[in-house]
This record gives C-alpha cells, structure tokens and sequence, in this order.
C-alpha cells in the first residue's frame, strides 16, 4: 500500500479588521487517501456529509450559520457572516458533484482574503486546521465558488472555542 504525504503549509494572516487566521494548503490526490480520509458517501444529504467531516476535529464544534444553493457551472455565491471577537470558526463546505472543486474563500470586510481553501475536491474547509479566530466583531463574506462543473453545494459555519 502507498501513501503520498498530506502536505499541511500554515501562513497565519492578521488583517486590518484584527483577525487571525491560518491559509490552510493541502496537497493529495483523492485516489491515494486511505479508506479513513475519504469523503462521507456521495449518497448522504449535504448537510449530513458536512457534519461528519466537522466530527472528525477532536474539539467538539457548533452548529452557527448555513447556507445551501446550486451553482451554475463555474458559478460562485457570496453570503454575509457576521464573526464575534470572541469565538473561533470552522467552515466547511461539499457538492455531491464529485467531478467538481468547490472553493471557499473568507473576505473581510475591506475586500481582503483571509482563508482560501486550498483543496482541488468537492469538499472545502477554512480554519478545519487551525480556526479562524477574530479578534474583534465583523461582518465578513464567504464566498462558495464550483470549478468544472455545477451542482448543489451546503456550507456550514461552526464556531470552535472561545479566545
């Protein structure tokens, strides 16, 4: 059996607004993860693949905002999300479209990305790694963007710990 190594490059990034967060980059092809590191099925509900993947942190995390749509091929979606300076986020994103990449990306409020996933699959984190930790409240956009296909897309904003 052969493995090819997860590549894990952490640049932390302080933006104007005050927040800290870690642009995750991740490096693996889908046809060398071992049966553990695979996606959920294909076959379950978005929503439901998505709180899998978020069980997999050792540290338990809460449910917070949602968002669900359908992108048009190579189509992206921005929603606002407001993030408290007193709490730590995970996002997490998935399309059963497994031909596709879904992108996010974490703007701050000066139009500034802080978080890009940096994945080539049909599931996407920001801060999964290391969350995404304001320190001070503030509207942010998050931005859902499908590569090479459409299809429907659920995205999952879960808070982490306290500062």
């Amino acid at each position: 059996m052969s493995f090819k190594a997860i590549v894990t490059l952490c640049a932390y990034v302080i933006s104007a607004s005050g927040v800290v967060a870690c642009s995750e980059s991740r490096t693996k092809s889908a046809a060398n993860e071992t049966p553990a590191e695979r996606d959920p099925s294909t076959n379950q509900p978005l929503p439901k693949q998505v709180h899998a993947i978020a069980a997999r942190r050792q540290e338990p995390l809460k449910q917070e905002q949602a968002f669900s749509g359908r992108l048009a091929r190579d189509g992206s979606s921005q929603h606002s999300i407001v993030l408290t300076g007193t709490r730590c986020y995970v996002v997490i994103a998935a399309t059963n479209n497994p031909g596709v990449d879904l992108e996010l990306s974490l703007i701050d409020p000066q139009g500034v990305p802080l978080v890009v996933d940096q994945t080539s699959s049909r599931i996407a984190r920001l801060g999964f790694r290391q969350p995404i930790c304001p320190l001070q409240p503030a509207m942010h956009r998050l931005d859902v963007r499908m590569r090479g296909g459409e299809g429907r897309f659920f995205a999952q904003v879960y808070s982490a710990s306290s500062l």
